[in-house]
C-alpha cells in the first residue's frame, strides 16, 4: 500500500486537532488542512485518505463523522518527531511518509467501519460551514 501526501495531510490534521482519546470532526480536518496548506481541501483529497487510514487501523472512526488516532500511531510519531506534534516542511513529510510505509504498508485494508465516511454532499456542507465561520 502506498501513502500519498493527502494521506499524510489528513493524518496530520487528525493528529494535531485531536489525540488517541479526543475525536476530530470533518470541520476540524477542513480547518486544519486550510491552516497547513493555505487551501480548503476537496472531497477527493480527504475522504479516500480517511477510508485508507481507517481501513488499516491508523485512524479510529467514531460516531457522527468523527475520527481519532490509534494509540500506537501516536507513540510512534512522537518518537519520530521527538515529542513535537506538527510536521513542518518537505523533509518532515518525507520522514512521515517513510514511517508510514515502514510500519503500515504491509497491512491489508479492510472494509470494516467505513460506514461513517462523509458523502460528497456532507463534505460540501462542512466546507460551506467552515467558510461561513471563517
Amino acid at each position: 500500500m502506498e501513502f500519498s501526501n493527502h494521506d499524510i495531510m489528513t493524518l496530520q490534521c487528525i493528529r494535531n486537532m485531536g489525540s488517541d482519546t479526543k475525536e476530530v470532526t470533518l470541520g476540524n480536518i477542513i480547518s486544519y488542512w486550510d491552516y497547513m496548506d493555505h487551501a480548503i481541501p476537496t472531497y477527493e483529497e480527504v475522504v479516500p485518505s480517511l477510508a485508507k487510514l481507517v481501513s488499516i487501523g491508523i485512524i479510529i472512526q467514531g460516531e457522527e463523522m468523527s475520527w481519532k488516532c490509534a494509540s500506537t500511531l501516536i507513540l510512534g510519531i512522537e518518537k519520530l518527531f521527538n515529542g513535537r506534534k506538527s510536521i513542518k516542511g518537505t523533509e518532515e513529510f518525507k520522514w512521515m511518509h517513510s514511517y508510514l510505509t515502514e510500519k503500515y504498508s504491509h497491512l491489508p485494508p479492510t472494509t470494516l467501519n467505513l460506514a461513517n465516511l462523509p458523502d460528497p454532499q456532507a463534505f460540501e456542507v462542512a466546507v460551506k460551514k467552515y467558510i461561513e465561520n471563517f
